[in-house]
């Protein structure tokens, strides 16, 4: 994403000095490449997320486990 962001800033001090050489649709193509960045990023993310909600509903589960044997234990001691 750095190596996009100094591409952009290059781009646009091209734009600004007004270089003759300057091609417009360069940017277009870099803001495609901005948008793909950006989605990767957002997938990773989504998939971290899923991992740890995946081990949160683990660990709560193994934590009721627990507290059912734990509750079952202290009823048969009652009875």
């Amino acid at each position: 994403m750095e190596a996009l962001l100094s591409q952009f800033t290059f781009l646009s001090d091209q734009a600004l000095q007004g270089n003759k050489n300057f091609d417009p649709s360069a940017i277009e193509d870099l803001m495609k490449l901005f948008e793909i960045e950006s989605y990767k990023a957002w997938a990773t993310l989504e998939l971290e997320e899923e991992k740890q909600v995946k081990g949160a509903e683990i660990t709560m589960q193994q934590a009721e486990d627990y507290f059912d044997s734990v509750m079952e234990t202290v009823v048969d001691k009652f009875r």
